[in-house]
């Protein structure tokens, strides 16, 4: 059931480099440029080691409003606070129009993640709802699961 949800259209997957040579360049226009592939990159290590984000595009809503998307972030908890899910939200912001969506609509932010409702506010996204009991999620303490509330998030993409 995650696998159908997750990967229904466009997934993006952050593959840390094993070395410290820099496998990108600029092009003349700006653009990043990676200069190795996948099997490059992981380089004989286990997918754990290496893989530290990934994301889908897909719209959040068919027909008329499918100009609309939503995305869904995972970051592995062993490359939490080190600026990947900022890089990974830039990330989108370029990909998203460029796939051909005018917004985006995020569903989903638990109140009690902190790190991503600060970020989304810094990328000039909008709270435009608040959903009670979204979620039952572990207590910060471990000594059980509670309701959280969840945010709903919108930005309008600039256009390209």
């Amino acid at each position: 059931m995650f696998e159908a949800y997750y990967f229904p259209k466009d997934v993006l997957v952050a593959v840390l480099y094993g070395n410290d040579a820099s496998p990108e360049k600029r092009s003349a226009g700006g653009a990043v440029e990676v200069q190795y592939g996948i099997e490059q990159a992981i380089n004989g290590r286990n997918l754990e080691e290496c893989i530290a984000r990934c994301y889908y595009i897909k719209p959040n809503y068919p027909g008329r409003s499918s100009h609309i998307c939503n995305a869904g972030f995972l970051v592995s908890p062993s490359k939490r606070e080190k600026g990947i899910g900022a890089a990974f939200a830039r990330s989108f912001l370029y990909y998203a129009p460029r796939l051909g969506y005018e917004a985006s609509v995020l569903n989903l932010v638990y109140v009690n993640n902190v790190a991503s409702v600060r970020l989304w506010g810094a990328l000039n996204f909008t709270k435009v709802g608040r959903i009670p009991r979204a979620g039952w999620l572990k207590k910060a303490d471990g000594s059980g699961e509670e309701f959280v509330d969840a945010w709903v998030f919108y930005r309008r993409f600039d256009p390209i």
